[in-house]
């Protein structure tokens, strides 16, 4: 049993681990196909996520990961470590490393491959992100730092937002800089021309652009499709792709779109503080305040992605 985001309910996981089960069979007694199987248990993941007031399957996923260390620790030392988005490396292993696509680099992509020109979010919403060797630095340095603790449990938030805060219009501004100085090339061989990205500050707004800008048109070219034998149908199905990779992208980060919450990182701070005087700690920087958003963004990230997740 363990504590939800709503104050008036309590999470049992054995009985959510019930639940699942229960809705596997429901699933496999209708034969349903694997795929049909999987796209349902994403949407009630989300659902059992929601009714106790998380914002996804992942973030829900963690939390009940951390019930169950708490709950099975006995007399054993527990660090939680809890990163926000975790970006590319500042600078160990080597500057800009990754492996895939992950939180932002979505979005950054398809402003480079000109695949969006507009999404939602106000300009002024802090996305906390915080480096992949900053958040492993974090949890080296806890380690050293705890080992010789009684046993209990230590948070640690490591994250940019209070220190530092990283906008969505600074997502916008620097992939729009740097792929207008390095453009990517299209299937021809030709650089992709990148307009800047319009950021629309609510939902409303955002729904009556796409409707003038993607539904509209698209319903007239389907028809001029119907009437001339196809004759538009790469420019249909251009706009159409278009369409589907905002909606899909606004869908998966709604969440966070106009979160205005900034995670208290004090402890984190506190065991800065604590093994400032540790020579061999203090090489592990961990201390979001210390990025150069500007720099990093142009000189390290936006050209790691293009190497490791792009390759």
């Amino acid at each position: 049993m363990g504590q939800t985001l709503k104050e008036t309910s309590k999470l049992d996981i054995t009985t959510e681990m019930n639940l699942l089960k229960k809705k596997i069979d429901e699933l496999r007694s209708k034969n349903a196909t694997e795929n049909t199987i999987k796209h349902a248990l994403k949407d009630y993941g989300i659902e059992r996520a929601k009714l106790y007031g998380w914002p996804n399957t992942y973030a829900f996923t963690k939390a009940m990961g951390e019930m169950q260390l708490v709950h099975h620790k006995d007399n054993v030392p527990l660090i939680i470590i809890r990163p926000t988005m975790v970006t590319s490396t500042l600078k160990d292993p080597f500057p800009g490393w990754i492996e895939g696509l992950r939180t932002l680099d979505s979005v950054i992509c398809s402003i480079g491959q000109g695949k969006i020109t507009s999404f939602l979010g106000h300009p002024k919403t802090i996305l906390d992100i915080i480096l992949a060797d900053m958040a492993i630095n974090c949890m080296m340095t806890a380690i050293v730092a705890c080992s010789n603790q009684t046993p209990k449990n230590f948070i640690y938030h490591i994250s940019s937002s209070l220190r530092n805060p990283f906008r969505i219009a600074d997502v916008c501004d620097y992939s729009y800089h740097y792929f207008t100085k390095f453009a990517l090339k299209n299937n021809n061989g030709k650089p992709i021309i990148v307009p800047k990205t319009t950021l629309l500050s609510s939902r409303v707004v955002f729904d009556i652009y796409m409707t003038l800008r993607y539904t509209f048109p698209l319903k007239v070219l389907n028809v001029v499709n119907e009437a001339f034998c196809q004759c538009s149908r790469d420019v249909y199905n251009d706009r159409y792709k278009k369409f589907k990779r905002v909606t899909r992208l606004v869908e998966v980060y709604k969440p966070y779109l106009f979160f205005k919450g900034v995670f208290d990182d004090s402890n984190t701070q506190n065991l800065r503080r604590a093994t400032s005087n540790n020579i061999e700690v203090t090489r592990l920087n961990f201390d979001p305040s210390s990025i150069d958003w500007e720099d990093y963004m142009m000189n390290t990230h936006i050209p790691g992605l293009i190497k490791y997740a792009l390759k």
